[in-house]
């Protein structure tokens, strides 16, 4: 992905917008219809400094075995699409921002990209270029855009007497609405209505200074002046990564930021092979792990009430899981020490592991489930096994009775009156009647 129109610019935010399109199986499905459509052109990404058994799943040049397409929308379709041209600006609604009264945060949407993942999950980026580059005052914008349902936007135009607000949300849904789409996909499927949150990747040109710990402070969690900052180097150390001397990255659960300081003497790499890199490979990383925790979310969310899960849905539910696993969760991405190290940082920040255990505690209730289908199971075939023997038990002590009854006559026939054979034949009968009965009663305590 190459920088299309104005070059470098001093910062860059990607606004980060989950949607679904519900079946894996339609995967490739949508993947041919965003081909199709003339409103996204699929992109083919270079991962040169992941390791082959992580990139290999994400070469686009191998369309049977990519798991991840990457799709750039056209800028011929925008104004279709309802998105104003890279080169107008865009504006909140006016905000009292470190005591202006009337600061309204302009902006461009200088792209889109889409990340369509086989696991039915796609994360749309919204890149973004404000016109202020102090980052106090992006972070204070990002507090409001990053409600991306609830904040309104519009174009600023001197041709309107009235402008069309409008949100990330809405723009985001009509750019997968085109006649050539036929997959409905659902939107922040784990988020309430009207509270949904995108998480921001942003990269922002900084003058040399010390150190930059309030401009982390704020950014990172994109906060307005609202919030008080404090010091607190525990925090710094957790939430704050400085690979080298003029580049300090900051990151939370919900935002990631690198500060950038061409004044330390790398001014031209700054601007050339890192900044493309940010566009591209550290956008791609840090999608893959949004999408880790995006697709787990999901996971969760399809199962819903436990009291609707059977067995099936459970089954169902663990294949999937296990698919996802293989396919796109990776604990060590490559060896270059800066990307892992990010990684690293970025997965614990989204609390990847802990959600991992909220997503397999459906697995351990499967266990559960079957172990108790196998008991119910096997107590049917008891059952009907001792119904059987019972039956069985039946017929043979009657066929015992009656052997037993030829066999006194003939044996005192010769001996006794037919009266004394019969009383000796019913009280065996009795006997032998009251013993099944006393063991019958006896097992039945037993059960």
């Amino acid at each position: 992905m190459e920088e299309k129109k104005f070059g470098y610019h001093p910062n860059i935010s990607y606004i980060f917008i989950p949607l679904n399109f519900g079946n894996t199986d339609d995967f490739q499905k949508v993947c041919a219809e965003l081909n199709a459509c003339d409103a996204w052109t699929q992109e083919n990404s270079q991962h040169k400094y992941m390791l082959r058994y992580v990139s290999d799943k994400f070469n686009s040049s191998n369309p049977d075995q990519c798991r991840c397409f990457h799709f750039s929308l056209n800028d011929s379709v925008r104004s279709r699409a309802g998105i104003a041209e890279a080169d107008e600006w865009y504006s909140t609604r006016q905000y009292i921002c470190r005591e202006n009264p009337a600061e309204t945060f302009p902006f461009r949407i200088l792209g889109t990209e889409l990340f369509c993942f086989a696991s039915s999950v796609c994360i749309m980026a919204f890149k973004i270029s404000f016109r202020s580059n102090n980052p106090l005052t992006i972070s204070a914008a990002q507090f409001y855009l990053k409600k991306v349902s609830a904040e309104k936007i519009c174009v600023n135009s001197d041709n309107d007497s009235v402008a069309q607000e409008t949100t990330f949300l809405d723009m985001a849904k009509k750019l997968v609405s085109f006649p050539e789409i036929s997959v409905n996909f659902n939107f922040f499927c784990f988020s309430n209505d009207n509270r949904e949150r995108s998480n921001i990747l942003t990269y922002i040109e900084v003058e040399n200074k010390e150190n930059y710990k309030e401009e982390l402070f704020y950014l990172r969690r994109c906060y307005n002046d609202g919030f008080i900052y404090f010091d607190d180097d525990e925090l710094n150390k957790k939430e704050n990564y400085a690979p080298s001397p003029d580049t300090h990255w900051g990151i939370t659960s919900e935002a990631a930021v690198c500060l950038a300081c061409p004044g330390k003497g790398r001014e031209k790499f700054i601007k050339s092979v890192f900044y493309k890199n940010f566009n591209t490979q550290y956008l791609f990383t840090y999608v893959l792990l949004l999408h880790q925790k995006y697709a787990l979310y999901t996971f969760l969310s399809k199962l819903g009430n436990s009291t609707d899960n059977d067995l099936e849905t459970l089954e169902k539910y663990q294949h999937e899981l296990y698919e996802f696993e293989t396919d796109f969760v990776f604990s060590y991405i490559t060896e270059v020490p800066q990307y892992q190290h990010l990684y690293t940082r970025i997965y614990e920040a989204f609390h990847i592991d802990r959600i991992f255990e909220d997503v397999n505690e459906p697995i351990k209730a499967l266990s559960e489930v079957r172990r108790n289908d196998t008991e119910k199971s096997q107590k049917k075939r008891d059952g009907r096994i001792n119904t059987l023997l019972v039956v069985i038990s039946v017929f043979s002590v009657l066929s015992t009775l009656s052997d037993c009854h030829d066999y006194i006559s003939s044996l005192l026939s010769s001996i006794a009156q037919a009266s004394v054979i019969s009383f000796v034949q019913f009280a065996l009968l009795g006997f032998t009647l009251a013993s099944i009965i006393f063991f019958a009663c006896k097992l039945a305590k037993k059960e």
